[in-house]
């Protein structure tokens, strides 16, 4: 799929749209961590990467998130699997 594309256009609305979801069901649920991995970012001419760029945006200045690494995320979970 090519950027610019309506496909293009369209697998990036219905994955940001996921990503709302998943967020917005944990920011106002149980608070549970969102994560999300990009070990496919390139592909489909890079929307996720692209669909991960806005998520960040609008999410990472919310009150209470932490937008943080997966390695630092597990870091601050060691207090609590010792």
């Amino acid at each position: 799929v090519a950027s610019g594309t309506p496909e293009w256009d369209h697998l990036f609305d219905e994955t940001l749209t996921s990503y709302r979801r998943y967020f917005d069901g944990q920011y106002t649920g149980t608070r549970a961590p969102v994560m999300i991995g990009h070990h496919f970012s390139t592909w489909n001419d890079g929307v996720y990467w692209e669909v991960l760029k806005e998520f960040a945006r609008e999410v990472c200045g919310l009150p209470d998130v932490r937008c943080v690494t997966h390695k630092t995320y597990v870091q601050s979970l060691t207090p609590f699997l010792q």
